[in-house]
């Protein structure tokens, strides 16, 4: 980005962004006693690259390989690491169902970023929605629904989605600005970022899986972007990564009004993804820096 042409237009420059990471994983309850999975150097990308767990405790993760984005699992001391999709286009965001069936993941393979759908190995791929510009997606624990962001080509506005695991009956949930969600593990709420008509702010809400309503907007520490986050096993809490100036921290937010609890910050890392196992014990995250560089091209000819 920030493209600059020299007076003679044969040569330019331009900013590269990219990342310098590690994937972790940890106890839950102590993220500072963590396994190094996997060290990455990647370019940034601005939709999410995005993680799962396995039912086995394995991760399922995005990663650019020869400048492609496809779908690997690895396990946790880093052996074992297959590619499930190796098309020539995008597939980021993996997301499997509770009962190891499905994987649902976003793929520019048809021109535009839509959910698809296979099994867990990758094969028998199915395209799930026809809206393009989808910016994340997630399954339900019962593996019955996709929900889904959709940005308005015009307005520019991500609002929420719902599909059938079969592609069928997709039905608009929210009518407003909508970011991260995620979905409880009883699928029936989304925990998400929403536009407060009434604070014409981003706040964290609790969203009715079924119609879109607004349950309640939980109180959340100060944060200076839009954060992620994920839920615990039995669902009475969240844990969001939050960004305050340059610091990242992670947080666990109980639902019932008890004070949010700090499990760890970061003074000089950013947080790029993160995914709670499926028995609600380990964590995955990926932290890192950011690094931009200036790039000149040359004789453009």
């Amino acid at each position: 980005f920030g493209i600059g042409w020299s007076a003679e237009s044969i040569s330019l420059v331009a900013v590269k962004s990219g990342k310098f990471a590690c994937f972790l994983t940890a106890r839950v309850d102590n993220l500072r006693k963590n396994t190094h999975v996997l060290t990455t150097i990647s370019d940034e990308c601005p939709l999410p690259f995005g993680a799962d767990w396995t039912n086995d405790g394995r991760i399922v993760y995005a990663a650019t390989d020869d400048g492609n984005a496809d779908i690997f699992t690895i396990s946790e001391d880093g052996s074992e690491r297959k590619q499930l999709t190796s098309d020539a286009s995008a597939e980021i965001s993996p997301k499997l169902s509770a009962d190891g069936r499905f994987l649902i993941f976003m793929s520019n393979r048809a021109g535009q970023m839509d959910v698809w759908r296979s099994d867990a190995n990758g094969t028998n791929t199915m395209r799930l929605t026809t809206n393009g510009n989808v910016k994340d997606s997630i399954i339900s624990p019962h593996g019955e629904a996709v929900y889904y962001l959709v940005q308005d080509s015009e307005s520019k506005v991500e609002t929420l989605w719902r599909v059938s695991i079969n592609g069928e009956n997709p039905v608009k949930l929210t009518d407003r600005t909508t970011r991260s969600p995620r979905i409880s593990p009883d699928g029936k709420t989304i925990a998400c970022y929403i536009s407060n008509p009434e604070t014409n702010t981003m706040m964290l809400a609790l969203v009715s899986a079924e119609t879109g309503e607004v349950l309640k907007y939980p109180a959340t520490p100060q944060n200076d972007d839009i954060p992620f986050l994920d839920w615990s096993k039995d669902g009475e809490s969240l844990f969001v990564v939050l960004q305050r100036e340059k610091p990242h921290s992670l947080w666990k937010l109980p639902l019932n009004g008890n004070q949010p609890e700090l499990v760890r910050e970061w003074p000089n890392d950013a947080i790029f993804r993160l995914a709670i196992s499926r028995d609600g014990e380990r964590v995955f995250y990926e932290v890192g820096n950011q690094l931009n560089s200036v790039m000149q091209f040359q004789s453009l000819d």
